[in-house]
């Protein structure tokens, strides 16, 4: 039995030492709170609206009034995030984050009213 001793206490700490095979995860997908609504830029009001889960929050000028910007979600064919680019004939603001799309400096809101 004690010859045995060795080998049971070199194989207990051979399986305490041995890792599991590592385990892929899924690639972690931020998800975004974004506003949804119209902001009038001549007389803002705030937006209560939110949209959860999103992959990605955008603004974009209203097609009716240049004064007006559209906020929401994206979920799919999102430009580039903290950029204007075109989307659907038109400048749209992407990003991510806890309704970002409220939270645009004054360059963002001119290139989206200019454009």
């Amino acid at each position: 039995m004690r010859l045995f001793l060795p080998i049971l206490l070199g194989f207990i700490f051979y399986v305490g030492t041995v890792r599991p095979a590592s385990i892929r995860e899924a690639p972690v997908q931020y998800l975004s709170n974004c506003a949804h609504c119209s902001l009038n830029l001549k007389s803002p009001q705030p937006c209560l609206t939110r949209i959860a889960n999103c992959t990605r929050c955008m603004t974009h000028r209203s097609d009716k009034d240049p004064d007006v910007l559209e906020a929401g979600c994206c979920m799919s064919n999102c430009g580039p995030i903290y950029e204007v680019s075109m989307s659907n004939g038109r400048p749209t603001y992407f990003c991510q984050g806890d309704i970002c799309n409220l939270k645009m400096g004054s360059g963002v809101i001119d290139r989206l009213r200019s454009s």
